[in-house]
């Protein structure tokens, strides 16, 4: 019981914190977003950016489902870049 209760705290407090400090991660994370997109739409478009993307964030879900910290380390970079 105490399982589902610290996986729906963790949920809680996951789905509240991102959105709090995502104009500070977006701040940093910009210039970095600007280099290497504008390189990939000049060549794949911007439909196929998107897929790719998505696909990247797919890997990073699976990827982070193992739980480990290192996974979710991995997951979480992933995340970003798509």
């Amino acid at each position: 019981m105490w399982v589902a209760l610290l996986a729906q705290t963790v949920a809680s407090v996951m789905v509240r914190t991102l959105p709090a400090i995502a104009p500070l991660m977006t701040a940093e994370g910009t210039i970095v977003i600007l280099l290497a997109g504008g390189g990939m739409l000049a060549r794949f478009g911007p439909v196929r950016t998107l897929q790719i993307g998505a696909l990247v964030l797919a890997l990073a879900t699976v990827i982070g489902a193992d739980g480990s910290v290192w996974a979710l380390g991995v997951a979480a970079l992933l995340i970003g870049i798509g």
